[in-house]
Order: structure tokens, then C-alpha cells, then sequence
């Protein structure tokens, strides 16, 4: 479960734009690109929204609205931050606020158990396909190819020198963040 506060100084938005503004946040950051309808009912599930307006504030100056963002650590790159403020800024607008991330170590979070980012991925994804017929089948990089498909949760990885990949039967895997890298090895060690 990953988790998004916004704290806002007190008044600065009244009750119902404290839900609407969540609502945004949600629905902002549970859409992606070739995402289907079930896509983003399944993404909606993995995270909890929460505005609080501050009793008590004390700055240098004006005071400016603060947005948390916990995320398991394995799955937080530096292209998904910046995907999550670019979503999370426009979903705020005109607020402004600070926006920060708190990397939250892997098994450090779960339901009734620790929960390892692989196993929150591995979750999301078999609910993403549960209502598909067939799941599809995990392509290796291809030769000369500047990008490749993530396995797991299929976004589009650029093949940099950084990447972050894995080795399966003579064949290369490309991974968007460590999470689905180990969600894919054991997938395949089974």
C-alpha cells in the first residue's frame, strides 16, 4: 500500500475541497498510459489518499502546502518520481506545494504480515489480469533496441547504461524498478 498526504495550514481549503482534492490525487495518480478501466480500478486499491489541515504551523515565511509520498523503496525510481510530481502538482493546482518522498524499506509495509515490494507487485499484477483471457508472455530486449517492455507491469523501459535487468534462459529482461525485477525472478524460479 503506498500512501500520499497533503498538509495544508488550516483554512487554507475548506471540507469539501479537502475530499475533492484527494479525489483528484487518487484518480491523477491511478491512470496510466495504456491502462485499462480494470487497470485503474486495481491501481486505485494500492493507495490511501489523507489531507490534513494543520492545527498549529510556524514558518519563515508564507506558509506552503507539504505532500508526502510513501512508497515502497525497491519500486521507487527516478523516472517515477518525477512521474508522481508532475501528476501529483497538477492534481493540487494552484496550491503549489512542497512535494517529497519517504523511500519506505523493503518489508516494511503490509497488511497482516511485512510485504515485500515484490509480492505488493505480484498482487496488483494478477488482479490487473484476472479479468483478462491470457496473460502475456514476458519479452527479452531486443538487439539494437533502445527500449524494452517490463515484464511485470509493462511499461517501457529505456535501455541506458543504468538499467535495471535481469538474466533468464540466455535471455535479457528490462525492469522499471527493482520491485518487478524480483517479482520477475521469482516468477521464473518457480
Amino acid at each position: 500500500m503506498m500512501k500520499i498526504e497533503l498538509t495544508v495550514p488550516q483554512g487554507m481549503l475548506d471540507e469539501e475541497e479537502r475530499a475533492a482534492t484527494a479525489r483528484r490525487i487518487l484518480d491523477d495518480i491511478s491512470r496510466g498510459e495504456g491502462f485499462s478501466p480494470t487497470d485503474t480500478a486495481v491501481a486505485r486499491t494500492a493507495w490511501q489518499i489523507v489531507v490534513h489541515e494543520a492545527v498549529a504551523w510556524a514558518t519563515g515565511g508564507d506558509a506552503q502546502p507539504v505532500v508526502k509520498v510513501s512508497f515502497p523503496a525497491p519500486m521507487l525510481t527516478d523516472e517515477g518520481r518525477q512521474v508522481f510530481i508532475t501528476k501529483i502538482a497538477a492534481a493540487v493546482s494552484p496550491l503549489e506545494p512542497w512535494i517529497y518522498f519517504e523511500a519506505v524499506p523493503d518489508g516494511h509495509f503490509g497488511v497482516t504480515a511485512p510485504m515485500r515490494a515484490a509480492e505488493l507487485i505480484r498482487g496488483l499484477r494478477a488482479a490487473m489480469k484476472a479479468e483478462e483471457a491470457e496473460e502475456a508472455t514476458a519479452a527479452p530486449i531486443r538487439p539494437g533496441e533502445a527500449t524494452a517492455i517490463d515484464p511485470i507491469c509493462g511499461m517501457t523501459v529505456e535501455l541506458t547504461a543504468g538499467a535495471i535487468t535481469f538474466e533468464h534462459d540466455g535471455e535479457s529482461y528490462a525492469f522499471c524498478n527493482q520491485g518487478c525485477k524480483a517479482a520477475f525472478a521469482e516468477q521464473v524460479a518457480v
